[in-house]
């Protein structure tokens, strides 16, 4: 059993996201019960933080993302002796070093990131999607000013398309378009699956010895475009609806440069997290775009639920099997753009409908998928890991 754990603040996120999720997770463990301090380190004077942990030892320590060795290699978990639970909130592979200590134990928002994590040889992960606040609800004095909101990032894929040409042969490129495109083109076949497909028949016909180049660095490649792929088709889908557009761009290119043609769509600066929460209880639609995720669920998609607006998104195994078409939410398959436009048409113009589908998700979503049901089924989970993680101290 788990009663004390010792949560670290994040020092840096970028638009506030990362400290309301601890905030949120520090708040569902202490309702279920657990002892929680929540931490923060600062840079210049870390005895506090120090002496805080070692006065009472916890069970073990929390954090969004985990945290990362230093540039020696060490790991704070190994310097206090004391296992770490990493909460990874969506990309697994750039956290694939967290696999390489044993008192780490790594929760994937992803099925397929417990898969990947267990082939580098760490067994100690937990499938946890996404969750909401509890305390989220629409507000009926705000207006539903926005028809359709997406809040999100321009990722260059055409940038990371030409890099593609410019770094590997022509088999590896190939094999990279090859793999981005049976990874948009189905919602259970996750990217690396793909890339892994792409290579093996492209070894058919070519020696390939891809111990030659950087796999990891390739797979990161291949999950950013086809997440900039997804989300720049799914916006242009719509032709006519009015669509508010909040991010900034990855890349050299951003969506000044991806959407110029479309007058429909109203492009503004980045907006903090809380901000993006209260615009989507202002909006009719949002937009959610998670082609990298196959078996599991974003924050984003949950906010919306929780705010009481109508959820367009992509289509994986994990969210059909919690949430059905038509009734909680709506989605989309990519490349059938048609569609998408013919279904903001459809709910935009017809308000009930629009409506009993937006009380259906967020009922559903406050029923299932609060932080603190996953705080709940997390605890049932992380006794024997972290039992397993203090062996190895021995």
């Amino acid at each position: 059993m788990i009663n004390r754990i010792d949560i670290f603040m994040p020092p840096v996120s970028q638009y506030g996201v990362l400290p309301y999720l601890t905030n949120e997770l520090h708040q569902a463990f202490v309702r279920q019960g657990v002892v929680c301090k929540l931490l923060v380190a600062e840079r210049n004077n870390p005895e506090p933080f120090l002496e805080s942990i070692f006065r009472d030892p916890p069970d073990c320590t929390f954090s969004i993302n985990g945290l990362l060795p230093d540039e020696a290699g060490q790991f704070f978990c190994d310097m206090i002796k004391i296992p770490h639970v990493a909460c990874l909130t969506e990309g697994f592979t750039e956290f694939s070093v967290l696999a390489h200590n044993k008192l780490n134990v790594i929760t994937c928002p992803d099925a397929f990131g417990c898969h990947y994590f267990q082939g580098l040889g760490c067994s100690q992960s937990i499938f946890m999607p996404q969750g909401v606040s509890r305390e989220l609800k629409p507000d009926l004095l705000l207006s539903k000013k926005y028809e359709v909101l997406f809040v999100g990032s321009c990722i260059d894929y055409e940038y990371i398309r030409e890099e593609w040409k410019k770094k590997y042969p022509k088999v590896i490129y190939h094999a990279l378009e090859n793999a981005q495109e049976i990874a948009l083109s189905d919602y259970s076949t996750n990217y690396i699956e793909a890339l892994v497909q792409a290579l093996n028949a492209a070894s058919q016909k070519e020696e390939l010895d891809t111990n030659s180049f950087n796999m990891l660095e390739i797979i990161q490649e291949l999950e950013l475009f086809i997440k900039g792929r997804d989300r720049v088709e799914l916006i242009r889908s719509i032709k006519n609806a009015p669509v508010t557009l909040f991010g900034g761009a990855i890349g050299i290119k951003g969506w000044d440069h991806y959407l110029k043609d479309r007058k429909n769509v109203n492009i503004h600066s980045p907006i903090p997290f809380e901000s993006a929460l209260e615009a989507m209880k202002m909006s009719k639609i949002v937009l959610n775009s998670s082609p990298a995720s196959k078996n599991g669920a974003h924050e984003r998609i949950f906010s919306a639920l929780g705010a009481e607006s109508f959820l367009l998104t992509s289509q994986n195994t994990f969210m059909d099997h919690h949430f059905v078409n038509g009734q909680d939410l709506a989605y989309y398959i990519h490349g059938e753009w048609s569609d998408v436009d013919e279904i903001v048409s459809f709910y935009l113009e017809n308000y009930q409908e629009r409506e009993a589908v937006a009380k259906n998700g967020r009922e559903k979503a406050m029923q299932q998928h609060t932080w603190d049901h996953r705080v709940q089924e997390l605890l049932k989970q992380l006794p024997p890991l972290i039992e397993k993680a203090r062996a190895s101290l021995k």
